[in-house]
């Protein structure tokens, strides 16, 4: 199965040894390739050209460069870094310095491993996403879901931190001090997405970039239908949770907050009838247009179709001036065709009270009985507000 780089003929698979890319380091490099547009030049392998690849792979030190590979985004020199490179057999593996060697006996899914230069290679982002998620919680593994269907990336830097359980610009680990990030401090690549301190709670929003999709919602269906996942595995129950077209980290805590069902802590508003949609277009009638002042149309963060409303993420974007004439605007234009407009600011993203309420009237709208919460309960949705915010590296509720 191939989704990106499949337009061209496949080249074959060189006599030589190869170095395969895996866990962590491929995801550092995935994202550096999104950053920078660059994703669609990898081109994942059929199943005979993956089998000769994974036959060839090795991790001798004298062919690893690691100037090559941070070129690539796949290294980035951290302390207690170590470069995770995927072999076919124990007996590939070698003791290297910062190098771990992951094994794989079985077949995988084709196209589960890309092809990013002669004699480099990497594991794909769907095969990267279910090595991600062997260590780690459902809500940490749907963030990086969101994020590799959504129209954003994580900075690379961000991947080592996050995954050892970091906050991220600042370093530390979750529940710990530290001073709260000064935007003035950060440079032009953290001005990019938009960071602001935000006293005890760190950064408003999260740094990110826009790009394409790694991959589509009826691709990852197809690649589950294609492995042995356990249903009970961490990643099957993340991908049940995950949407595709999320714009930006908190549009995805958002969503699945909301989304979620009742077990994992959310508010379970993806099985009222249509779901949830992210970032859907809506077209205005006429008079829609003349109440937004000329608005063709408006893109709503969260929509909700049987309760015929949208819930609006405002972020630090929406808090100059111009930002606020043109929200009032177009939830003019929303209000003319007849859709109710919830807006969740930043503070709220953190008060699993007012999203549960907010949760609650949305129910009402779409004339279905919300499941009332016990104290339990209570205890489950902060668990699952704090893993979210967590998978994308900021600090607890």
């Amino acid at each position: 199965m191939q989704e990106r780089g499949s337009g061209g003929a496949l080249e074959p698979a060189p006599a030589g040894p190869a170095i395969i890319v895996c866990g962590l380091s491929a995801l550092r490099g995935i994202r550096r390739a999104r950053r920078i547009h660059d994703l669609w030049s990898w081109v994942p392998l059929d199943l005979e050209e993956q089998g000769r690849v994974l036959e060839a792979a090795t991790s001798c030190k004298p062919l690893i460069d690691l100037d090559e590979l941070a070129r690539y985004g796949f290294w980035g020199g951290e302390e207690t870094e170590k470069l995770e490179l995927l072999v076919a057999a124990p007996a590939a593996r070698r003791r290297v310095p910062h190098v771990r060697c992951c094994c794989t006996s079985r077949s995988l899914p084709g196209g589960s491993i890309c092809r990013v230069a002669p004699g480099l290679y990497a594991t794909s982002p769907l095969y990267t996403t279910y090595q991600y998620s062997r260590e780690r919680a459902v809500a940490s593994v749907a963030m990086l879901l969101f994020e590799l269907m959504g129209t954003y990336s994580m900075a690379e830097e961000a991947t080592m931190t996050i995954a050892w359980g970091g906050v991220w610009p600042h370093g530390e680990r979750h529940g710990g001090g530290g001073a709260s990030l000064d935007p003035a401090a950060c440079g032009p690549s953290l001005a990019l997405g938009g960071v602001r301190a935000s006293g005890a709670g760190g950064p408003a929003d999260q740094v990110h970039y826009a790009c394409d999709p790694a991959f589509s919602r009826e691709y990852l269906d197809a690649f589950i239908g294609m492995g042995r996942f356990s249903p009970r595995g961490s990643f099957t129950r993340a991908a049940a949770v995950a949407l595709p077209h999320a714009a930006s980290p908190m549009e995805s805590v958002l969503a699945a907050m909301l989304g979620a069902p009742h077990r994992l802590g959310g508010f379970a508003l993806s099985a009222l009838p249509g779901g949830i949609q992210l970032n859907r277009r809506i077209e205005f009638e006429h008079d829609a247009v003349l109440m937004s002042s000329g608005m063709p149309y408006a893109i709503c963060d969260v929509y909700i179709r049987s309760a015929n409303a949208e819930i609006e993420y405002n972020g630090i974007g929406h808090e100059e001036e111009s930002a606020r004439v043109h929200d009032g605007q177009r939830n003019n234009g929303m209000r003319g065709m007849g859709i109710k407009v919830i807006v969740v600011n930043r503070e709220q993203m953190r008060d699993v009270q007012a999203l549960e309420a907010i949760a609650r009237s949305l129910y009402r709208d779409a004339g279905v009985r919300y499941r009332d919460v016990n104290d339990g309960r209570r205890a489950l949705q902060d668990a699952w507000l704090n893993g979210l915010r967590a998978g994308i590296g900021l600090r607890p509720a």
